[in-house]
């Protein structure tokens, strides 16, 4: 190779890096540009030439209120001594409210059997009352995430002696719910499992 053959060379590969580098953009741009004449001749839609996607954005990270919800959302039971009620059995089922975005439902049923040292030596009547005060209760319950806990208002209760008004449940360890409420016989509080 002579000193005059270096350079032609060198412009001839660098003439095929940069047809191989830009062939298929301007054999794309080739394309569109035909695509779009057929489609003025034909008037059919013009092609158009796709659009990088844009990267989405992360999603935000989880408030400590979904946390919660998401927590206590599935289905609890317990049965424990319950103070002035005897032994009692709970089952909460607690899912998103289907009417509002930030509420939950709650569906509790809680039953007690009293001990029997209270009703030796009562009246029949006074029998009667207490056992008013232990008889099952069912309860529909809505509620909202606050002060770390989910806070339950009672929209109907279903039968029983000692109406439920109001809950409050809380995350408590692993796979575990502390729940508290209140009703007419006296407050309970119980912790509940999955």
């Amino acid at each position: 190779m002579t000193t005059k053959q270096g350079p032609r060379y060198l412009l001839t590969a660098g003439i095929i890096v940069a047809a191989i580098y830009f062939a298929p953009t301007v054999f794309q741009l080739a394309v569109q540009t035909v695509g779009r004449a057929m489609a003025a001749i034909h008037g059919a839609p013009a092609v158009k030439a796709p659009v990088a996607e844009r990267p989405t954005a992360p999603p935000p990270p989880p408030t400590p209120e979904s946390m919660i919800s998401a927590a206590v959302l599935g289905k609890w039971q317990a049965n424990s001594m319950v103070a002035n009620r005897g032994n009692c059995g709970m089952n909460l089922e607690v899912t998103p409210d289907a009417t509002a975005k930030d509420q939950l439902s709650g569906f509790m049923s809680m039953r007690c059997f009293p001990p029997m040292v209270p009703f030796f030596g009562h009246s029949a009547a006074q029998a009667k009352h207490s056992m008013n005060e232990f008889a099952p209760v069912s309860v529909i319950l809505s509620g909202v995430v606050k002060d770390q806990s989910v806070q339950f208002h009672a929209d109907k209760s279903i039968a029983g002696g000692c109406a439920i008004t109001s809950a409050a449940a809380t995350p408590f360890g692993t796979k575990q719910l502390a729940i508290q409420w209140k009703d007419g016989c006296g407050d309970g509080q119980m912790i509940l499992r999955r």
